[in-house]
């Protein structure tokens, strides 16, 4: 996946173990954690029965991890819907088009939940106001 693909599904850049991901290994290490736990594991704690489709990372990636890091895990089987809520990616419940200035025009964008982004936004805003800035929608 290019980096300007991956940015745009998941609003950063690759982390080093991107390209990992692509490797014969990880589809067999992948195969054999969802052979082994067929039920989601996030879903069983919660009380919940639901197919495990993905594996998962235990261990999130640092700076400091080495590939050796990546392949040896610790890993757990997830349902695509336990996966996207804890990277942050589900339920996005906000329009996504943007403004002339490239701002988001929504308030419920994650890009507004610091003070200095709302305070840079509203700037901005009124900077377009008296200017006169269109609305750009992008699905």
């Amino acid at each position: 996946m290019a980096k300007q693909t991956y940015e745009r599904n998941y609003g950063a850049a690759p982390k080093a173990w991107t390209k990992l991901y692509r490797r014969n290994r990880w589809a067999k290490i992948s195969k054999l954690v969802l052979q082994r736990d067929k039920i989601c594991a996030r879903c069983l704690r919660d009380g919940k029965v639901e197919p495990a489709t993905l594996t998962h990372h235990v261990n999130e990636w640092r700076p400091n991890s080495t590939e050796l890091d990546f392949w040896r895990g610790p890993f757990e089987a997830l349902c695509f819907t336990c996966h996207e809520k804890h990277h942050g990616r589900a339920n996005k419940e906000y329009i996504r088009d943007i403004d002339e200035s490239g701002w988001p025009c929504d308030e419920r964008h994650p890009v507004y939940q610091s003070s200095t982004a709302k305070r840079e936004r509203e700037e901005q805003r009124n900077a377009a106001k008296s200017s006169g800035s269109k609305t750009i929608s992008r699905s």
